[in-house]
């Protein structure tokens, strides 16, 4: 049986995020940085925290992926023209219509997001020892909390409320526009000589563009930002999540809850400005506080040598 216009596309999503995000090569642990306080809040709640995506630290990353999009359609255009004869292209104004909706989609994103329509995501990295971001968490005094990687993807798929996207940050520009412009042609050569009734292409296709847009502009970052090495896990949703609200000192912030076992934390770093016997010796005595098993969570310092 032929497969409808709307499951084409999202077969077409799925492959797209796999080969360059939501891929199976994981690593099997993730870390989790923060604060003192960050890591007692953690630990005694059995929650994480995912931020909603419009109040991220640094907004620059949606613009930056906003100037992408625009070198990425020129590219995509450009192949095209090579591609197809001007008939087929022009056939029911598919081109145009195409870049209408693609366009629409960016707008929908950065100039007039729909209210419904929310992500939110939570920063890790797959290095446990990272010199960056143990400076950018409490200056070097910092913890980082190990989590078993697809124990916790699972714990943001039981949300059920949306879809999740998983996976290192692409920081390489070319990258990030080779692959934009890759999906932008494979989907128009899904598209092109598909007999498919105008409204609802138009439906369809602005609707994979969303999930596109929103999901790229997650996971591609400046060149600037590598140092992190960022692993981000992205909800997004159109349904009615139950949102926290916390202060960072200056502002409201909107977040969702992620639970978990005890069991899913496999260890905690102590930062490598904190490395006397006493910290080791608090974390491990507030782990046995809160029934963590030593056996099962153990506790270790940063081997990075700082100068003071």
């Amino acid at each position: 049986m032929e497969q409808n216009l709307k499951m084409i596309l999202v077969n077409a999503f799925w492959e797209e995020m796999g080969s360059i995000i939501r891929s199976d090569k994981l690593d099997k642990k993730i870390y989790h940085y923060t604060s003192l306080e960050g890591l007692m809040g953690i630990l005694s709640s059995e929650e994480v925290w995912m931020t909603n995506s419009d109040f991220l630290n640094d907004m620059s990353e949606l613009t930056y992926f906003k100037t992408l999009t625009k070198e990425a359609k020129e590219r995509f255009e450009t192949e095209i023209l090579f591609k197809y004869k001007q008939e087929e292209i022009n056939k029911n104004n598919m081109l145009t219509l195409f870049i209408e909706l693609f366009d629409k989609a960016i707008q929908n994103r950065f100039d007039k997001p729909t209210e419904n329509f929310e992500v939110y995501v939570m920063s890790l990295s797959e290095n446990d020892d990272s010199l960056t971001l143990w400076g950018n968490y409490a200056k070097g005094k910092g913890y980082n909390i190990c989590f078993n990687t697809q124990t916790l993807i699972s714990e943001v798929d039981k949300i059920g409320l949306g879809y999740v996207v998983y996976g290192n940050v692409v920081y390489e520009r070319e990258t990030q526009l080779r692959t934009l412009s890759h999906s932008l042609v494979r989907t128009f050569d899904l598209i092109i000589n598909k007999d498919v009734e105008i409204g609802e292409l138009k439906k369809e296709l602005l609707s994979y563009f969303n999930s596109l847009i929103i999901s790229y502009s997650i996971f591609f970052k400046h060149a600037s930002f590598a140092p992190e090495e960022e692993f981000r896990m992205a909800l997004t949703t159109s349904e009615n999540v139950d949102v926290q609200f916390r202060s960072n000192g200056e502002v409201i912030i909107p977040y969702i809850k992620l639970e978990f076992d005890k069991s899913d934390i496999n260890g905690i770093v102590i930062g490598p400005k904190n490395n006397s016997d006493i910290a080791e010796n608090g974390v491990k005595t507030y782990l046995q506080k809160l029934n963590y098993s030593l056996n099962e969570t153990w506790v270790k310092k940063s081997e990075i040598p700082l100068r003071y």
